[in-house]
């Protein structure tokens, strides 16, 4: 099937003024002690909902005779009433001047907020009711979307044997590699990768994991899984964050998926013409996702020979962390979703025997067994999908 990219509606630039300008205007309007958290919730609460401030700054104008001029309509007092909802009293306290009546603040928040808007161009019209040729489109953010490094999550060496101390960046500028970045489903172009060293003990700290030497065997060197990784690599030049692994081990699990139609699944979504994964990217996440789920459920440092194939690593973490095939979650586990009477005869038309044994107790526990097989195609049913939805 070939890639279907996906489709975006225009956009236009993030609003350019100069920032000495946005200070006075904010500093002028709003409570001296408000907080920059609360600032920015105000402006993205704008650039994101550039529709509802079309309609409002529509509803201003009076163009045909049935109309009247609204100064604060029923947009702008939405708007208003969800921001209220998200800001706590104190808060809240602090989007008004002392000197300002409290007796219809939601009026006067939405006239202020009217003119932050007027101030950013974010209207249709201006002031004096001149159009301005065409509607305000979606806001871009790529111009104050954050950059992303991946870099070790501790900050001092973790081994027993050594003192806390902070760690080195070893890569030298220029020898510094970039990758791809999936956060979620958006995609990030060249971010570094920077890797942490204990001058020490030796021990290199990644985003992802840890490579040290084996105390009992100074030329070996092994690799510590991190179970509260943010990131992980699963590719040569693609690093995933634990969302991305997360559906992706959801996804197997809810629709039976196989790693191909994941993969598939994935680039027809959110793919483009310049990346799209690959069925190996999808399994290395799996893989790694499940690893760490299983590892931290059962407060285990799961550690490995460094460097070695995928194959191998999912074998020797089933020897490690698989417990002889036993999920110990189930352990002493029943519900009427698992257990049910016993019966020989498993014909449910057939009239019940004398010599029919049925053990009426649903709540004895059970052993489960899971078996690994080809998925042949199950139907996806509305239940399914909403539980992916629910994991993910």
């Amino acid at each position: 099937m070939a890639l279907i990219p996906p489709v975006y509606a225009s956009q236009r630039d993030f609003p350019n003024i100069s920032f000495q300008s946005f200070s006075l205007f904010i500093s002028s309007t709003f409570h001296p002690d408000i907080s920059l958290a609360t600032v920015l919730f105000l402006l993205f609460s704008l650039t994101e909902n550039t529709d509802l401030l079309n309609l409002h700054s529509r509803q201003q104008q009076q163009i045909y005779p049935s109309e009247k001029i609204t100064k604060y309509t029923g947009w702008m007092s939405a708007l208003v009433i969800a921001l209220f909802n998200q800001l706590d009293e104190e808060t809240a306290a602090h989007l008004f001047l002392d000197s300002e009546p409290d007796d219809d603040c939601n009026r006067l928040l939405g006239d202020k907020l009217d003119a932050m808007a007027q101030k950013l161009k974010l209207l249709p019209y201006t002031k004096s009711h001149q159009f301005k040729s065409k509607r305000v489109q979606p806001i871009s953010h790529n111009q104050i979307k954050p950059i992303h490094l991946l870099c070790p999550s501790t900050f001092t060496c973790t081994t027993a044997t050594c003192n806390p101390r902070s760690l080195l960046q070893i890569t030298r500028d220029r020898d510094i590699p970039h990758t791809k970045l999936i956060i979620g489903t958006t995609i990030h172009d060249e971010v570094p990768v920077l890797t942490g060293r204990c001058p020490t003990c030796d021990t290199h700290y990644a985003a992802d994991r840890e490579r040290f030497l084996d105390p009992n065997d100074n030329t070996t060197w092994k690799r510590l899984y991190t179970n509260n990784a943010r990131y992980l690599k699963v590719g040569h030049n693609l690093w995933v964050d634990r969302s991305f692994s997360k559906a992706v081990m959801n996804g197997m699990f809810s629709f039976h998926a196989s790693s191909q139609a994941y993969t598939q699944f994935w680039n027809n979504s959110f793919g483009s013409t310049t990346t799209t994964i690959t069925l190996r990217h999808v399994w290395q996440a799996f893989v790694q996702e499940s690893i760490r789920t299983i590892a931290a459920a059962s407060s285990h440092s799961f550690e490995l020979l460094d460097n070695l194939p995928i194959s191998e690593v999912s074998g020797k973490a089933f020897d490690i962390l698989g417990h002889n095939g036993s999920i110990h979650a189930a352990t002493h586990h029943s519900c009427s979703e698992c257990s049910h009477p016993y019966k020989h005869n498993v014909n449910p038309t057939a009239a019940p025997t004398d010599d029919m044994d049925i053990d009426e107790d649903p709540s004895a526990d059970v052993k489960m067994v899971v078996l690994d097989g080809i998925v042949m195609g199950p139907t996806v049913s509305l239940n399914i999908i909403i539980e992916y939805i629910t994991n993910t």
